[in-house]
């Protein structure tokens, strides 16, 4: 028997384990306490997390999330243990997750399964979901990697009177609202974008509390962020490092400025003891992809997106 229940902060070292199971970028479990109490005192409403809970064991966790007030899909992360598939666990966790998000007025749910996991993606299509995108991961090893060959790319770019840095969350904050003006500028730009544009105290609030250790490699024109390449350390010394977001300006596309801050965070992750880069990109992005060969990136399999009507 499994019992469906809120998470609660007890839960989290346990929860914390089935996501990272998954997920190389799954937080700890005291960051997940973490983003709890907050959500809860800030945004209670948006609070959607269940677990399930077998012959007394944490056996599988749903977070499911709509911001208040957005009028976009719901969105889902579901992990079960592995030695407790097949049991139904979840099954009803996906059953609360739809119905916490149908009493919010979303009339979609949206959640992604790896390229390489396709049991959970049989699991997704025989459970309603539909595959609305399939994009690779692209894979770049770091040993041996040499970035001096564009060291005369980075500077023509300064020579142009932009200026480069890679900067800390600490370091970034002089240029939240430019950060923030970046990304809410280049977000819709993004294939397959879907919903809104989070304002900008949602924004500042995961930028300043996400888990994640942190680096963005920026260019800058005076005061104004017109390319960055956000990237995820690894947690441990000698882990693979993430590209969360890369992107530009439109009017200061074609300038080779994707490129350059990819460079600068290729190096600032082999100082910080990565082994590997990974990132991953859209089918209809050619354009950054283009990007990643040059840098010496190798498509693998990356995430689904799956959708299902409510």
């Amino acid at each position: 028997m499994h019992l469906i229940r809120p998470f609660e902060p007890r839960d989290a070292e346990a929860a914390a384990a089935i996501w990272g199971a998954y997920d190389r970028l799954a937080p700890a479990g005291r960051d997940l306490v973490e983003s709890y109490e907050r959500r809860r005192l800030k945004s209670p409403g948006s609070l959607g997390w269940f677990v399930a809970e077998t012959d007394g064991e944490v056996s599988g966790f749903a977070d499911i999330r709509r911001r208040e007030g957005d009028d976009g899909p719901a969105r889902l992360r579901l992990y079960v243990r592995r030695d407790r598939w097949r049991l139904g666990a979840g099954t009803l966790l996906l059953q609360a997750a739809a119905d916490w998000a149908r009493t919010r007025g979303a009339a979609e749910l949206r959640t992604d399964c790896h390229g390489g996991d396709d049991e959970s993606y049989v699991w997704a299509l025989l459970h309603g979901f539909d595959l609305e995108r399939e994009r690779t991961e692209s894979l770049l090893k770091l040993t041996g990697w040499d970035g001096t060959r564009f060291a005369r790319h980075l500077e023509r770019i300064t020579e142009t009177g932009l200026f480069l840095a890679v900067l800390s969350l600490a370091e970034t904050q002089p240029y939240l609202q430019a950060l923030y003006d970046l990304d809410a500028a280049t977000a819709p730009d993004l294939p397959g974008f879907v919903g809104t544009v989070h304002p900008y105290e949602y924004w500042l609030d995961n930028h300043q509390h996400n888990p994640l250790t942190r680096l963005f490699a920026l260019a800058l024109d005076g005061e104004t962020a017109v390319a960055e390449s956000v990237l995820a350390l690894p947690r441990t010394p000698g882990g693979e490092a993430y590209t969360l977001y890369t992107c530009v300006r439109r009017e200061y596309r074609n300038r080779g400025l994707a490129l350059a801050v990819k460079v600068l965070s290729i190096a600032a992750a082999r100082a910080a003891g990565a082994t590997a880069m990974r990132t991953n990109n859209d089918p209809d992005n050619p354009a950054m992809l283009r990007v990643n060969e040059i840098l010496g990136y190798k498509l693998v399999p990356g995430p689904r997106r799956m959708r299902m009507s409510l």
